[in-house]
């Protein structure tokens, strides 16, 4: 039986769609593992027990990394629902499990560097900053997180 040549109209995109999504995870397991060296360098990061465990001189924090894309901006519907948006899609996250509330939780936000924004009340916004945490949990960018902990307030 000879080879079908509309075939390579199905794999060649299959193929290509792969090593994008190969390329993705790898550039994300790369990011993720260049914003832990950046914390390491000004603070004490440990793993326990398959998380990260920060220690700077006024606190200890449970590490949580988020991924939003570079040109991302991530918005903060409640503890449970986080919200993504880029110029293509939004995306909810729910994030239910992923801390717990009245633990001293630092959400890391990266690579992206737009200011965190995050509803008050059905109807109000404010931007979060990493010294104005929320039920017991701070969210900042890699670069806020830093100034802070380089300030001596985080």
């Amino acid at each position: 039986m000879p080879f079908d040549p509309l075939w390579l109209l199905v794999l060649i995109p299959l193929a290509l769609a792969v090593v994008v999504l190969i390329v993705m995870k790898r550039k994300e397991k790369s990011d993720k593992a260049d914003t832990i060296r950046s914390l390491e360098r000004i603070s004490d990061v440990t793993k326990e027990d398959g998380t990260y465990v920060m220690t700077t001189e006024n606190g200890t924090y449970s590490l949580v990394f988020f991924n939003v894309p570079s040109q991302g901006e991530l918005t903060v519907n409640s503890l449970k629902v986080f919200e993504i948006v880029t110029f293509r899609q939004t995306i909810r996250v729910d994030t239910d499990g992923l801390f717990r509330s009245g633990e001293n939780t630092l959400i890391v936000v990266y690579p992206s560097l737009h200011p965190i924004k995050r509803y008050i009340n059905e109807n109000e916004m404010v931007f979060t900053s990493v010294q104005k945490p929320f039920s017991g949990i701070r969210i900042g960018t890699l670069p806020e997180i830093e100034s802070a902990i380089r300030g001596g307030t985080l």
